[in-house]
This record gives C-alpha cells, structure tokens and sequence, in this order.
C-alpha cells in the first residue's frame, strides 16, 4: 500500500492515466490480500486516492 500511495503521489493528482489505473486495478485484483490490506488502510491514503482505492477493492 505504501508504494502504490507514494507512487500515486509522485505521479500527481489529476495526472494519473486511465491507463495506470487499469495497471493498478488488475495488480490488485490478481492478489486478494493486496486489497485486504488496501482496505484496512484506506484512511491512511490522502483523500484524492481513497474513492480510487474503494473503487478497486470492491
């Protein structure tokens, strides 16, 4: 979760692609304890990746 946060954050708020998104969405979906994890650490994340990382947790 960390490095994805750090990665999200160098990249930039509205400059993220929808082509890193899709990146990020099958990673995590290709390891379900990534996204537990992603999900008890949701709040830690600045609130500009939370509705992101909801999203690809479902």
């Amino acid at each position: 979760m960390a490095m994805l946060v750090q990665a999200l954050r160098n990249i930039g708020k509205g400059n993220v692609t929808n082509e890193e998104m899709s990146a990020i969405y099958r990673l995590i979906q290709d390891n379900p304890a990534e996204a537990q994890l992603i999900k008890k650490d949701i709040s830690l994340a600045p609130a500009w990746m939370q509705n992101f990382f909801k999203e690809i947790t479902k």
